[in-house]
């Protein structure tokens, strides 16, 4: 649509090419029933002011890969945005059993231009 606004769409998945069900944040303050109509079963539908990841977001989705990760404790690599180095996310992924590794702030960014180039 003309007035479209983006969304931030966090998602997860092994080396083995298994996946857990997005994160969506879309931008706003109030949901619409009809959005999370046509997403994915399971998906996490959240509201945020900008539209983009916070660190309350973030924890909200560590929340969510736990339900889908089984007893292990898992390894989740990411990318090092200012929104993903708060305490308190360390300390919630603790917790759940999730092992932090983060990439150096726009690691990401960088890899997907340089996977376009080929």
């Amino acid at each position: 649509p003309e007035h479209a606004e983006n969304v931030t769409i966090a998602g997860c998945c092994n080396a083995l090419g298994n996946s857990v069900p997005p994160m969506v944040i879309f931008k706003g303050k109030r949901l619409k029933s009809d959005w999370e109509e046509k997403l994915p079963p399971g998906t996490l539908v959240k509201m945020a002011e900008k539209g983009s990841m916070t660190s309350e977001l973030f924890i909200a989705f560590l929340r969510h890969l736990h339900r889908f990760k089984g007893s292990k404790p898992i390894l989740l690599v990411f990318d090092g945005a200012a929104c993903h180095l708060d305490i308190s996310i360390s300390e919630a992924a603790d917790k759940l059993d999730i092992r932090l590794f983060f990439l150096p702030s726009y690691t990401s960014t960088l890899r997907q231009s340089s996977l376009s180039v080929f």
